[in-house]
């Protein structure tokens, strides 16, 4: 098997995962760029960020939960729950938590702050 390039989508038996009617997508991490396997949610990739980022901003947590820049005093301690039931604790610039409540307000998706 060819190295896959950026966008590139595969089922997932095609590359030696469990589950045959997921799709997934080769992409790369918003914040360290490292390329890897996410699988697709709604023809969007269901994480922009690797869990090794991930992981290094729950133990800091000092980047804010929407847009990944670092919050310097001015944050806000928040917790997101998906419709998955996933939750996610952390903290947020209060204009991008503003922005993510606008969007969930008005019927709307949240944006893509990533």
């Amino acid at each position: 098997m060819s190295k896959p390039e950026l966008g590139e989508i595969r089922k997932a038996t095609d590359i030696g995962y469990k589950g045959s009617s997921k799709k997934y997508i080769y992409a790369a991490c918003s914040i360290c760029g490292k390329a890897r396997w996410v699988q697709l949610l709604h023809h969007k990739p269901e994480r922009s960020i690797c869990i090794y980022c991930s992981l290094k901003m729950l133990r800091e947590k000092t980047k804010c939960l929407f847009c990944y820049k670092n919050v310097k005093g001015t944050g806000v301690k928040v917790a997101i729950y998906s419709s998955y039931g996933r939750g996610q604790e952390g903290i947020a610039h209060k204009e991008c938590l503003k922005k993510y409540h606008q969007d969930i307000e008005f019927g709307n998706s949240p944006r893509q702050y990533r």
